[in-house]
């Protein structure tokens, strides 16, 4: 067990490396990706900063710089907390989800490449066991 979390370990860090130089041409850096595409793959919602450094599980402080880019660039939207004036609420906006767009059309070539060999079931097994593993980590935290 302890292998497979090196090894997890060992792809996230050679993935980030390769992600972060691809993302290089793009409109954001990956940092600003991992956030923008937290907000595009629940769309639906609209987020505190709070929210957003406890789903990181980040400090504070961090996440409201990373925000604060975004909504700069014009790639999150805030309103006023409804029930929180000292709180805003963030959104993606439609210049955040086409710089989503372009990130990962610069992020396909690399998942073509790395997946190139891989059957379809075998993928879907992989996804069915990290999708186990991460919603073990997720409902566990500390």
């Amino acid at each position: 067990m302890f292998r497979i979390m090196n090894w997890i370990g060992i792809v996230n860090q050679l993935s980030v490396t390769r992600a972060n130089q691809l993302l290089e041409a793009g409109p954001i850096p990956f940092p600003q990706f991992k956030m923008l595409l937290h907000f595009h793959n629940q769309d639906y919602k609209r987020h505190t900063v709070t929210e957003v450094a406890a789903a990181f599980q980040q400090p504070q402080p961090g996440t409201t710089k990373t925000i604060q880019k975004l909504e700069r660039k014009g790639y999150l939207e805030s309103t006023e907390h409804p029930d929180d004036g000292r709180a805003r609420l963030f959104s993606i906006t439609p210049d955040g989800r086409k710089a989503i767009t372009e990130s990962r059309q610069l992020l396909n070539p690399l998942l073509q490449e790395l997946f190139e060999e891989w059957q379809p079931d075998d993928l879907d097994r992989f996804f069915t066991m990290l999708d186990q593993l991460k919603r073990g980590l997720d409902e566990n935290r500390k």
